[in-house]
């Protein structure tokens, strides 16, 4: 079965396009209404200065695509935590 050739398989989800941490700060700001207090540090010499999920393992074997972009599931997810979570 395609269940069982799958089992043990790693997928890397995501949107397939980079998306700063800036950005997703901005985002929880517009939801919350409120600015958050920043604390930038210097980069450590471990950081990786992008990260991007290769989605396409996902694609081919699982036909799976992302159904929501990262603004429509930020706004979800305050929404959601506002509501109590349930």
């Amino acid at each position: 079965s395609q269940e069982s050739k799958l089992h043990g398989e790693v997928f890397n989800l995501g949107c397939g396009n980079g998306i700063s941490i800036n950005y997703i700060i901005k985002l929880l700001e517009k939801e919350i209404g409120k600015e958050v207090n920043k604390i930038y540090i210097e980069r450590q010499k471990e950081d990786v200065s992008h990260i991007l999920a290769d989605i396409s393992k996902a694609k081919e074997l699982l036909n799976w695509k992302p159904k929501v972009d990262i603004e429509t599931g930020i706004k979800g997810y305050i929404e959601w935590w506002e509501n109590g979570k349930s």
